[in-house]
């Protein structure tokens, strides 16, 4: 490891350098400071002005920091920035909003800032010549119990040249953030790890910081890899971060790409770590390198060409959602060491007409909608809102018709309709509702009779007199405000008497 801690005896900090920063309480008057965007711009050329938007926010868990079962490890805060195209941005300075400088980022974009455990909790924001502006990280504080001063935390901002340029990070917490204390014996304990849900995956439980126990896995050769499979939150994977190793504390490098599940297809480009880091790295794609389908499953890889290399897994099953892969061998109970970060970019798609069924057989119903541009289509379906049944075509149309098949006769379905396309923000409807059954058959058994005509005559209003009553909504088969005489004979039409299907015009 590369140095000793020597504000905690045992603790090991994972850093290349340490710098300590001055300590600062908090004030009361920060707030005068917090703005939702922050400038710090110093006095220089007059440059076009971008923002720094807040990508992803997490707390390391207990392993990962350093401290194994115990109750040590580190105080730092990694902070990665990196721009729209995915390369590092240097030179940022990192500022609390009380005006500390804090740091500053180094060729990779990164930044590690000692965490002071004197001080309850710092924020900042990022600042540079040009006068961006800038989101606030969250707090973090290393006076948390039952570790106290031994927490860490990893940032990251993604610069837009323009900050009006779409996109957007759901920085919206799992778990609860800690707010640390100003005093140690009135602290309360707390075991959450909360990390940001721009994480589409993250392999640590939030409400355990000690569930990211992680061991060496088996030695892949180059033409092997590391996976992790993972489900899609966004329709952009901007960053990731994964834990490769030779051996020891030995700088390395090492590929990540992202590729279909379980086609193994690539989405986007390989992208390589730098040879300057012995541990975790982050390797960044830029906003349009690595469109996906929000909801759909895609694999992260990681290898290193040449001599292979090895990796850490989590002995947990912290994600449900997804497996990890040394090579073609999934091992069901184990995570990848890592991270996968998503975002949305792109405009939203719009459903421009429907959907409505379009089509309907005693047994099948055909959904159909159109779209302002190409996407793909999915419907969900089940006898209530929770669905539990889908139909995906991964065609990309405007105009959508879906069948859906070998539903049960007679029966009533619910259902709504997705759209998603690369580029765009996916778009879902409200839920829709279907009958199966003929025109007139209220009691759905198959044939229309006496006991249908007497739901009928019980939901009679007359001409223009509104039927309101929700049991008598199906009565209105012309589906004007009222249930009059044009309504029975519609019904008429299809009377077929006890136990005799109706014609099949009485099916819509």
């Amino acid at each position: 490891m590369p140095g000793i801690d020597p504000d905690s005896p045992g603790g090991v900090h994972l850093v290349r350098s340490h710098h300590h920063v001055a300590a600062h309480t908090w004030r009361d008057y920060r707030a005068v400071f917090a703005a939702a965007l922050v400038s710090f711009g110093a006095a220089g050329p007059a440059l076009a002005a971008g923002h720094y938007t807040l990508a992803w926010w997490r707390q390391l868990g207990n392993y990962e920091n350093g401290a194994g079962a115990g109750c040590t490890g580190n105080h730092v805060i990694n902070v990665w920035v990196f721009d729209e195209a995915g390369a590092p941005r240097p030179g940022v300075q990192l500022k609390t909003t009380w005006g500390v400088l804090l740091g500053t980022t180094d060729v990779d974009g990164l930044s590690q800032i000692i965490l002071d455990n004197a001080n309850v909790r710092y924020d900042f924001v990022c600042t540079d010549a040009s006068g961006a502006t800038s989101d606030i990280a969250l707090e973090m504080s290393s006076r948390l119990r039952p570790c106290w001063g031994h927490y860490s935390f990893e940032v990251g901002f993604l610069y837009k040249a323009d900050a009006a340029n779409p996109g957007s990070f759901d920085t919206s917490l799992h778990c609860t953030l800690n707010p640390g204390c100003p005093d140690y014996g009135n602290c309360p304990e707390t075991f959450d790890a909360p990390y940001s849900k721009s994480l589409a995956f993250n392999s640590i439980n939030c409400a355990d910081y000690r569930s990211d126990e992680f061991v060496l896995g088996n030695w892949q050769s180059a033409a092997s890899y590391f996976g992790q499979t993972f489900v899609a939150t966004g329709n952009r994977v901007v960053a990731m971060r994964g834990h490769g190793t030779i051996g020891g504390n030995n700088t390395l490098e090492f590929k990540a790409q992202i590729v279909t599940w379980p086609g193994l297809q690539p989405v986007g480009p390989a992208k390589s770590t730098s040879v300057r880091f012995p541990f975790g790295w982050v390797i960044t794609w830029g906003v349009n390198e690595v469109p996906v389908v929000p909801g759909q499953t895609y694999m992260l890889k990681i290898w290193r060409d040449g001599t292979g290399m090895n990796s850490y897994r989590v002995v947990r099953n912290n994600y449900a959602a997804g497996h990890y892969f040394e090579g073609t061998t999934a091992y069901p109970d184990f995570e990848l060491e890592g991270w996968v970060c998503c975002m949305d970019y792109g405009a939203n798609i719009q459903i421009t007409a429907g959907p409505a069924v379009v089509e309907r057989t005693e047994t099948s119903a055909t959904i159909a909608w159109t779209t302002d541009v190409p996407a793909d289509s999915r419907v969900d379906y089940g006898p209530t809102a929770t669905y539990g049944q889908s139909v995906f075509d991964p065609a990309l149309v405007t105009q959508h018709r879906v069948t859906l098949s070998n539903l049960t006769a007679h029966s009533r379905y619910h259902f709504q309709i997705t759209s998603a396309a690369s580029g765009y923000i996916s778009v879902t409807s409200g839920d829709h509702v279907f009958d199966l059954a003929a025109r007139g058959d209220f009691d759905r058994d198959g044939d229309v009779d006496i006991d249908d005509f007497g739901h009928m005559q019980r939901c009679i209003t007359g001409p223009g007199a509104v039927q309101d009553d929700a049991e008598c909504a199906n009565a209105n088969l012309d589906q004007d405000l009222d249930v009059d005489q044009d309504d029975v004979n519609l019904f008429q039409v299809c009377l077929s008497g006890p136990n005799r299907r109706p014609e099949p015009v009485c099916f819509p």
